[in-house]
């Protein structure tokens, strides 16, 4: 769930003090991209928040040098966000990456959140507070639907949510 998982993950944020959170987002041809940014924009609004559409930030594809700059962009701006939520774990990576290159402290400075608890998030320094997907659920729930579906191809189709947790590590 998307949507709700993007909403605890900014809830986190303004729950230890920030206000001030950016979007680090892929494109919205993506639907878990939309999802995410749904989330984002609900949980700003419900806790009386505008968002800041300058630190809404879509970039083409998942790739850390492309999102150090782009982020690095973010923090030149006179008005700084004092947390960044990426909708992965390698953007958030990036987002660590570019707040130290640019002088500043993760988190004291600016918080961190990723997106998708790959081994990554327990690599870089600090480590990075991420949301968990329930990886081998996902697999395993859409194995068997592929399978039924082959067997009995006039089957509805499904919708499924998956519950994801907070980890909260070091970046935040």
């Amino acid at each position: 769930d998307d949507v709700y998982s993007s909403q605890i993950a900014v809830n986190y944020l303004l729950s230890i003090g920030r206000s001030r959170i950016a979007l680090i987002n892929s494109q919205l041809t993506n639907a878990y991209a939309r999802f995410r940014e749904k989330g984002f924009l609900s949980a700003l609004n419900k806790a009386g928040l505008q968002a800041n559409n300058n630190w809404i930030l879509h970039i083409t594809e998942i790739d850390f040098d492309i999102a150090v700059s782009v982020i690095t962009s973010l923090l030149k701006g006179a008005d700084r966000p004092d947390a960044i939520y990426c909708v992965s774990d390698v953007y958030g990576a990036a987002a660590i990456k570019a707040i130290q290159n640019y002088g500043l402290r993760v988190p004291e400075d600016i918080a961190v959140v990723g997106f998708d608890n790959i081994s990554l998030s327990k690599m870089v320094v600090p480590a990075l507070t991420t949301i968990n997907q329930p990886k081998k659920q996902l697999g395993h729930q859409a194995c068997e639907i592929l399978i039924n579906l082959i067997e009995n191809p006039s089957t509805p189709p499904q919708h499924i949510l998956l519950d994801t947790e907070l980890i909260v590590r070091s970046s935040t």
